[in-house]
């Protein structure tokens, strides 16, 4: 967690988010600022995630 939150100005419980995220290679569904610029795991923005949903 150290090494993720050293190289970003981003809230401690982002933080957390972004580390469970990064250990269980899973995707970050938000339309926080914050997490576009960490580019150790894969983001997706809430219009994003309904662009995918069946219909």
């Amino acid at each position: 967690m150290r090494e993720l939150k050293g190289g970003y100005v981003i809230p401690i419980a982002d933080v957390f988010i972004a580390a469970n995220a990064h250990l269980e290679r899973s995707i970050v569904i938000s339309d926080d600022a914050e997490f576009k610029w960490l580019h150790e795991m894969k983001t997706l923005a809430e219009k994003g995630l309904a662009s995918r949903l069946p219909r």
